[in-house]
């Protein structure tokens, strides 16, 4: 009688893996993230932010899902890195870059300054959620 041989991968093969996983979830996430901030201007006005925020939510969330069905615990934790330091990026651009770029056109931003702590907050607890829920899913 022959036996199967065994497929499982060894432990650092699958440690390999899943910090690759990790890292290119996180690079992945920041780049869907910025890239909106950048192309969208002038930032100090409504529209342009909300524009903005809601693509780089919107993509971020997709990959979010995606990742998660193939890579749950490494995809996820990377999807919130990603979103961590994407949260930085639109808390630094929107409550020091933005009102700078504004006072030298001689204007005013069109929201509250609160704002540049609200999105990255929001958009953190969301894909926490998310992630949470995936795990949840996976392990059920």
């Amino acid at each position: 009688m022959s036996q199967k041989p065994n497929t499982t991968a060894d432990m650092d093969s699958q440690m390999l893996g899943g910090c690759s996983v990790f890292v290119a979830s996180s690079l992945i996430t920041y780049g869907l993230a910025v890239w909106p901030f950048f192309v969208m201007q002038p930032l100090w006005e409504s529209h342009p932010l909300l524009t903005a925020t809601g693509l780089a939510a919107a993509g971020t969330t997709i990959f979010t899902l995606i990742i998660g069905k193939r890579a749950v615990m490494a995809g996820g934790f990377g999807n919130l890195a990603g979103v961590a330091s994407a949260g930085v990026f639109v808390y630094l651009t929107l409550n020091h870059v933005v009102p700078l770029d504004a006072m030298q056109k001689q204007t005013i931003t069109q929201w509250d300054p609160s704002v540049g702590y609200i999105i990255p907050i929001l958009w953190f607890v969301l894909t926490l959620l998310i992630v949470l829920v995936q795990l949840m899913r996976s392990k059920a």
